[in-house]
């Protein structure tokens, strides 16, 4: 009788949940040529430092979120839940994570945060096979020995105000040091809810990977607000395939964009084809009946949103300046033409898309080719 009842309990709690924590819903974000784009985040931490979760739970709230992949970096200096957690083994997290996703399309990353003071820093190294050696005395032992098992390392919030008063990344002699040796390969040029654009263009300079994490203590849902618009920041990977080694490739290759709050930092090399691969412009020709005004249909496949403002006019046509092609929707974009000569052709339509920076306050630029057959009718108006 008690199983039974046992048995009724569990089902209720069952039924209890929201229905969206028993949904998994993967975001629309297309592949590029070569490559398939992962979602993933490389931050994140669990009660065995200073978080409020258990480990499992960073792999069902990925899960549901449709990433690919996550990395439980706990802190080594900082646990303050210590005495409850008392294990010794600073892999136990990973461990735990790494367990519950074996049955399940999420891939657990083995890292670590280096916890120092300014400078250098906090710092994250993923790939790493054993934390414990890291537990050193300073700073440049914990990044020798994170180097020695071959890890990615990376700097996290470089313009944390607890570290960087006015909000701004500075490059010390000591990143210096740590870049020149070639144990620095990654900064986060987002991180929770905050963009640094000079740590963007450090990454650029120094050619450093770019990424994007949420440093997630909290879990997901209460870090942020979905109902206020707010949303957590992605490392797109463009990876060969869905494994840890073709991620590491990837991130060592520097194959990465940031997705934050409907904005996608990157190298053009790899934000343009993801553009390009998103929409889809109708290759029959719109008709234009003298100069009445019409419409080409733009389908956005991704769950991804893009602003686009026109970049130079088109001579002999009035197209709009300004089009947002919302995720997953078909939009308008209006063409008129000037005069009534009847012609075939393709126009060359050059746009900003200003949500896609592959350099700070420096938009995307794109092409969008739309045939076109101009007919003398006046007929429609």
């Amino acid at each position: 009788m008690k199983s039974v009842q046992k048995t009724v309990l569990v089902l209720a709690w069952l039924v209890a949940l929201p229905a969206a924590a028993q949904i998994a819903k993967k975001p629309a974000v297309p592949a590029i040529p070569g490559y398939q784009t992962l979602l993933c985040d490389f931050h994140l931490h669990t009660v065995f430092s200073d978080g409020q979760v258990w480990p499992t739970v960073r792999v069902d709230e990925a899960w549901r979120q449709g990433l690919d992949a996550i990395a439980i970096t706990d802190h080594i200096e900082y646990r303050p839940n210590k005495k409850e957690f008392a294990s010794s083994d600073l892999n136990r997290s990973f461990e735990i994570a790494a367990q519950k996703a074996v049955d399940m399309p999420v891939l657990v990353i083995h890292g670590t945060e280096i916890t120092r003071d300014m400078p250098p820093g906090h710092l994250n190294a993923i790939f790493l096979s054993d934390v414990n050696p890291i537990e050193t005395e300073t700073w440049k032992e914990a990044i020798d020995a994170a180097a020695e098992q071959d890890a990615f390392i990376f700097w996290n919030h470089p313009g944390w105000k607890r570290q960087q008063p006015d909000g701004i990344p500075h490059w010390y002699d000591e990143h210096e040091q740590i870049y020149s040796e070639g144990k620095l390969h990654g900064i986060e040029i987002v991180n929770y809810k905050s963009y640094y654009p000079k740590a963007h263009q450090m990454a650029i300079d120094k050619k450093l990977t770019l990424l994007g994490n949420t440093d997630a203590h909290d879990t997901i849902g209460m870090t942020y607000e979905a109902d206020l618009g707010e949303s957590r920041p992605y490392t797109l990977v463009f990876a060969k395939e869905k494994s840890a080694a073709a991620i590491r490739e990837a991130l060592f290759a520097r194959r990465t964009a940031v997705y934050w709050q409907e904005t996608l930092y990157g190298d053009s090399l790899y934000v343009a084809p993801l553009f390009y691969e998103s929409i889809q412009v109708p290759d029959t020709p719109l008709v234009l009946h003298g100069k009445a005004r019409a419409w080409v249909a733009i389908t956005n496949r991704s769950d991804l949103v893009y602003r686009l403002e026109l970049e130079a006019p088109v001579g002999g046509y009035e197209i709009a300046e300004e089009v947002v092609l919302a995720s997953g929707a078909t939009v308008p974009l209006q063409i008129r033409s000037l005069n009534s000569t009847e012609t075939n052709e393709t126009l060359a339509i050059r746009f900003r898309v200003t949500n896609i920076l592959p350099r700070p306050d420096q938009p995307l630029r794109v092409t969008l080719q739309v045939p076109v057959q101009r007919l003398a009718s006046q007929d429609a108006k």
